[in-house]
């Protein structure tokens, strides 16, 4: 048994992060995995046996695996085997990805049946949209998508919201829907909002308000240095783009994302630094009266608001010097040179390394003949008797 936790005395509670994306889901995921074994020793399970876990758990559940370039038989039964991690842990536990928040009702009783003997809340945390509209834009950027920040605001704002972008966008971001979804299947007083706090919080703002709903004191644990999601500026982003439009006229497709997220921006990009692309001004009262709308709806309910609805009243930022639509090509080019450069360089030490395995597989090959002689010497005496 771990340490501080005993036989269970009362029924499991089970909290089901569910996003919103882009909500400091991918920092209180990294804090929950880098400080799983603290969390066990204070009872509290996080299920992941490695960094995908969570993630193709998720996809088994709601089924896009094809979109993230895995074969079904790879995501199948993972999540009804974290459920079964989950079933025999003692104490309570924490799932976490936001993939969850675009679960349909059907999904939503598929997953909570492998959870029916545990007392489940579904948290939400939610960010303001005016931080949410570029950040999401970012992101279909980083997954091969080309569009402009003008095209993209107009899509996911238009008052049909018919274009593929934004039902995308709204199915994930509409909060009072999202919250309804899944309180249907749990009951509102189980579903709790959890806001982010505004630009210049303390670092650890979010984390608390987290904390004071899942039962984790704030302190067990060590926070993740460094962001965890690299947000690039807008010269990275139109670079980027030019990447995602060269893929698709020598390949024909997209890039694989996830090489795309880990190498290029992770380890190239993210270190040229430029302003962050930020929502306009003439965007901002169309938010407004959204957010003022969704305000009335949740305070209509009996979710449990951790922080203050206050904190989803869009944010007014300034102004980047770039329009994110109109990057210089000097600037672009500065930045494609310096990640040709970082590449080639990468590249290089990776064939050294390669060279270096070579030459060690090599110097041991006649050891291996040598006993793979004395292996089959051994089985002919063996099958002989």
């Amino acid at each position: 048994m771990t340490a501080g936790v005993g036989p269970r005395d009362r029924t499991q509670r089970v909290y089901l992060h569910i996003g919103v994306p882009k909500s400091g889901t991918s920092f209180i995921q990294a804090t929950l995995r880098d400080n799983k074994q603290e969390l066990m020793q204070h009872g509290v399970l996080f299920p992941n046996r490695h960094k995908g876990d969570m993630f193709q758990s998720a996809l088994d559940v709601i089924g896009h695996h094809e979109r993230w370039g895995l074969p079904k038989e790879r995501v199948e039964g993972r999540w009804a085997q974290m459920c079964g991690r989950v079933g025999l842990w003692p104490g309570d536990a924490v799932i976490s990805s936001e993939f969850f928040c675009g679960a349909t009702p059907a999904q939503i009783r598929g997953a909570l049946r492998h959870l029916a003997d545990a007392e489940v809340h579904v948290v939400v945390t939610a960010r303001d949209l005016a931080r949410q509209l570029p950040a999401e834009w970012q992101e279909g950027i980083k997954h091969g998508r080309n569009v402009s920040f003008t095209q993209f605001r107009r899509r996911i704002l238009a008052p049909r919201r018919q274009h593929p972008h934004a039902r995308r966008f709204w199915h994930y971001q509409d909060l009072p829907a999202v919250l309804a979804r899944w309180a249907a299947e749990v009951g509102e007083e189980r579903v709790h909002l959890v806001t982010c706090p505004p630009p210049g919080a303390e670092p650890d703002v979010l984390w608390r308000r987290f904390c004071s709903v899942v039962g984790i004191e704030p302190d067990w644990v060590a926070l993740p240095e460094g962001s965890a999601n690299v947000s690039l500026g807008v010269v990275e982003i139109d670079v980027l783009r030019r990447v995602n439009r060269a893929a698709r006229r020598q390949r024909g497709e997209r890039l694989d994302s996830r090489m795309v997220k880990q190498h290029l921006v992770r380890e190239v990009l993210r270190h040229t630094g430029s302003p962050r692309a930020v929502t306009p001004p003439d965007v901002l009262p169309t938010l407004d009266t959204l957010t003022g709308d969704w305000k009335q709806q949740i305070r209509g309910h009996r979710y449990d608001v951790v922080g203050d609805l206050a904190d989803l009243d869009p944010v007014r930022l300034p102004a980047a010097d770039l329009d994110p639509d109109k990057i210089p090509p000097r600037q672009s080019l500065r930045v494609s040179s310096t990640a040709i450069v970082t590449l080639l360089t990468q590249l290089q030490q990776s064939l050294e390394d390669n060279a270096e395995l070579r030459r060690e597989l090599s110097a041991r090959r006649p050891l291996w003949r040598r006993a793979g002689g004395r292996a089959r010497r051994t089985l002919h005496r063996v099958l002989r008797r």
